[in-house]
């Protein structure tokens, strides 16, 4: 049977060694780790459980922090326009965060068809599916509706990889570097980013699946960052709750936006 190398491979800014870890502070639980990158920063809200109604709340408050933190940082104020971009395939659970979002997110850009006087900021949303149903890939689409409506920058929610069981569902990442639909599971597409769009790109995550051999290589307790299986065992999994946990962190994030782009409560 063929061998294949593999490499280790996560999202997370937290185990990243060629980020420069800046700050790591908590808030009643909840730690936040920041990083950098050149100019581009990166976030990670980790937290233990939002099962009860005051841990949500917590998240929810903590995230639209940091939210806003990116927000300022390109002096996106309430004049400017945002198109929040949902990737991922809504029929597997695991990677059916950004789609499920976008149905909590209040689009605002039609209001002003209807003759309706209101200072909310303007808000497309859009959930571009995967290339094997629509022939394109997402960074496709998502230019050629960005040359259409001219946001003035984007938002996009979508699944992450994670290298450690231990933060499965439990670290939100909001970074500004963009990224690569499909590169979780090695189909790697065009990047979305401010150097392929010319836009500030927000990028909010989750690392809701992991892969089979990082599991194994724990277990092991293999210290290299290469090591070789047999061709076929490239398994990626998920939690067996996660289409409740998915479900929560839709809601949560989708409120997160409502309340950082326009003060919306929750719907």
């Amino acid at each position: 049977m063929k061998k294949k190398n593999y490499i280790i491979r996560t999202d997370l800014a937290l185990h990243n060694t060629k980020l420069r870890f800046i700050n790591s502070y908590k808030i009643d639980g909840i730690e936040i780790k920041e990083f950098i990158n050149n100019s581009y920063n990166f976030t990670d809200i980790v937290f233990e459980n939002i099962e009860n109604t005051y841990n949500k709340k917590l998240l929810i408050k903590v995230l639209v922090k940091e939210l806003k933190k990116y927000l300022k940082k390109y002096n996106l104020n309430k004049k400017c326009s945002v198109l929040v971009v949902g990737l991922g395939n809504v029929k597997i659970t695991s990677d059916s965060l950004g789609p499920l979002t976008l149905n909590n997110v209040i689009a605002t850009s039609h209001l002003e068809y209807f003759n309706i006087n209101n200072n909310y900021r303007k808000i497309y949303k859009y959930t571009p599916g995967i290339m094997k149903d629509t022939g394109l890939m997402p960074f496709q689409s998502i230019k050629a509706l960005i040359n259409e409506i001219k946001p003035d920058f984007l938002i996009v929610v979508d699944s992450l990889i994670s290298d450690n069981i231990k933060y499965l569902n439990k670290v939100v990442q909001i970074t500004d570097i963009g990224i690569t639909p499909g590169s979780g599971v090695s189909n790697y597409q065009e990047e979305i980013s401010i150097n392929t769009l010319n836009i500030p790109i927000i990028v909010v995550g989750v690392p809701t699946a992991i892969e089979a051999l990082t599991i194994v290589k724990d277990v092991l307790n293999i210290k290299e960052k290469k090591i070789y299986f047999n061709e076929g065992y490239d398994f990626i999994f998920s939690t067996k709750d996660t289409d409740l946990i998915i479900d929560d962190l839709s809601k949560i994030i989708g409120e997160v936006i409502n309340k950082s782009l326009n003060n919306f409560k929750k719907i």
